[in-house]
C-alpha cells in the first residue's frame, strides 16, 4: 500500500505543477463531521480538482 500512495503522489505531484491551490470541503452524515482537502489546478486548459485528503473530525478536544 505504500509504494501506491507514493506512486499516486508522485503522478499527483507532476500533474500539479508548480501552480495550484488548496480546497478545503466539511460535511455531515448523521452525527460525524467529515473534513476533505483538495488540491485545485489546470490540466490542459480544464480546472482538475484531486482529494489529496479525508477524516472525520475528531470530537475530542
Amino acid at each position: 500500500m505504500q509504494r501506491c500512495s507514493t506512486k499516486v503522489g508522485g503522478l499527483i505531484e507532476t500533474e500539479m505543477g508548480e501552480l495550484f491551490g488548496l480546497m478545503w470541503d466539511g460535511w455531515s452524515d448523521a452525527s460525524v463531521h467529515y473534513v476533505a482537502i483538495y488540491a485545485v489546478c489546470n490540466v490542459d486548459g480544464k480546472r482538475r480538482e484531486r482529494l489529496l485528503s479525508l477524516s472525520p473530525l475528531d470530537e475530542n478536544p
